[in-house]
């Protein structure tokens, strides 16, 4: 038997490109949404205890839900796992601004966190089969 010698390609940047977009995602909802809560709470004249409620949903989901996401990632493969999440993700983000109630806007908000949970998983699982193992540390990095 021989062994092939695989040139890389560069689709690796255009799925370290994806990866960026994701991760800036990800962190961007999570300072929008520290930075949203005081003019949410004067729209619906929530107090700080149910501020505090809202944003551990989101906290809390994405806590609990990142070796579920990860477990998901390896299962159905980085292509549609992460194309999976960022549908789920963009879906309720969506949806969080028709929320008419604390209660909608908790679920939503949890619903949102579930689906980022894996964004990392499953990021690390498709840099990791296409970036040269020298190129990953930089890819992670980023």
């Amino acid at each position: 038997m021989s062994s092939a010698i695989v040139r890389p390609t560069r689709v690796r940047y255009i799925i370290l490109a994806l990866t960026v977009a994701a991760y800036f995602i990800t962190y961007l909802d999570r300072v929008l949404l520290s930075n949203a809560l005081p003019v949410i709470q004067k729209e619906f004249g929530f107090t700080l205890v149910t501020l505090g409620l809202i944003q551990s949903c989101y906290q809390w989901a994405y806590a609990l839900f990142q070796i579920p996401g990860g477990w998901f990632g390896d299962r159905a493969g980085p292509r549609l796992a992460m194309a999976s999440v960022v549908v789920w993700w963009s879906i309720f983000t969506i949806i969080t601004g028709f929320s008419s109630s604390v209660t909608m806007l908790m679920i939503c908000l949890a619903l949102i966190g579930f689906g980022e949970s894996g964004a990392f998983p499953i990021a690390n699982r498709a840099l990791s089969r296409w970036m040269l193992p020298g190129e990953r540390g930089i890819a992670q990095g980023t």
